[in-house]
């Protein structure tokens, strides 16, 4: 019998997608299009690895302007696993370590990620960006976006980088286990971080805005989709509900019903954000978060979103659970089947259409219980 192909690397020490993901498609700025890649938290000078043995195919620097950034530096390495043929690429490098020709092994330091603002990085903040290329090789540089009408490349070639690394590592195990459920998925309020009820914000919002709580709550509601889904700010969505009150306010105390009662009510579940760090080291560990703009801001400068390999924020997608089409979205950035799925949330009904298409649903109700479910699936955390 053959061995195992050996694992594959990431090609950053810590690998975060804190950029632009697979498939995000971008419009109005310099680069229109789909993003073939996932764009990697990285500052200048931090090391980048070949994600396995193969051959340099690509070595060269496109600088770009300060007006339309390209490349900057760039490395595409040839791969060949179990006889397949795929190509990795690194953008937005400081000058290469290796060139065309060169064969590399699994790990091997071929680059820095390029200072940021320099023709080194394509005129880019300092990050990688990192893809995965299927289709046949031509010689020519890659393209970092899909453009409809384009005969560059086609969206078929390309595949999520870090969910293609997991899989053909979780593939190459031998744990059953392990080799079924690859990815565990977390809604982050009344999970990871403790509730925001309705509650605590009527009652903080009721006495400033001189609204009974009973209809606050009603208006609220007619306006709550509209936030999660980012078609509504904060402000203008207070403004419409004392609209129908006929009452005014100060933008002061607009601003301060954004965060206030988040703030003060929401705090990380320290034992679940234990157990997610766990999870990481065995499985992609997802977020999937009905949301609104100001929660995230504040989540965001809380570092919780760092905590996840992939995480769909309603407000950012413009969809929210329980449509079917946010579970499809996470499957598309991964590359992860239904089956080797399963999701976490504290809301029952939020697990109605998980089911449905074959995700694992685990109602939470609490960190012994949410252990106990996470073994039953053999699921391993410690």
């Amino acid at each position: 019998m053959a061995p195992p192909a050996q694992k594959l690397v990431f090609p950053l020490k810590k690998y975060r997608v804190s950029g632009l993901g697979f498939k995000d498609k971008v419009a109005g700025g310099r680069i229109n299009g789909i993003h073939l890649g996932e764009d990697a938290r990285a500052s200048a000078g931090e090391p980048v690895m070949s994600i396995g043995s193969g051959e340099v195919v690509y070595s060269a620097i496109h600088p770009g302007s300060p007006q339309k950034g390209n490349w900057g530096n760039i490395v595409i390495v040839r791969h060949h696993r179990k006889k397949v043929e795929f190509f990795s690429l690194y953008g937005h490098l400081d000058t290469p370590l290796v060139k065309a020709g060169a064969k590399v092994k699994s790990g091997q330091k071929i680059a820095l990620t390029g200072p940021a603002n320099t023709p080194q990085n394509g005129w880019w903040p300092a990050h990688l960006h990192f893809a995965i290329y299927l289709g046949p090789w031509t010689g020519a540089v890659l393209p970092g976006y899909f453009q409809a009408g384009s005969n560059r490349t086609k969206l078929e070639y390309w595949t999520n980088p870090g969910g293609f690394i997991r899989k053909q590592n979780t593939a190459s195990l031998k744990v059953a286990t392990m080799a079924k459920i690859k990815s565990i998925v977390f809604d982050l309020g009344g999970v990871v971080v403790g509730p925001f009820l309705g509650e605590q914000l009527i009652d903080y919002a009721s006495p400033r805005l001189g609204i009974d709580k009973k209809e606050l709550y009603d208006l609220i509601w007619i306006y709550e989709a509209d936030l999660q889904k980012g078609k509504l700010d904060h402000v203008t969505a207070w403004k419409k509900i004392l609209a129908h009150k006929n009452k005014e306010v100060s933008d002061k105390v607009l601003e301060r019903l954004r965060l206030a009662p988040y703030r003060k009510t929401v705090f990380p579940n320290k034992e679940v954000v234990e157990l997610v760090k766990e999870l990481r080291r065995n499985y992609t560990v997802g977020c999937i978060s009905n949301t609104q703009e100001p929660h995230v801001s504040h989540n965001r400068k809380l570092g919780l979103y760092d905590l996840f390999d992939v995480c769909i924020l309603s407000c950012e997608v413009g969809m929210r659970k329980p449509d079917k089409e946010i579970f499809d979205l996470y499957m598309e950035k991964t590359g992860f089947k239904p089956n080797e799925i399963v999701f976490i949330d504290d809301e029952r009904r939020l697990l109605v259409n998980v089911k449905k298409l074959g995700i694992t649903p685990i109602h939470f109700q609490g960190i012994g219980k949410l252990k106990s479910d996470l073994r039953k699936l053999k699921i391993k955390y410690d």
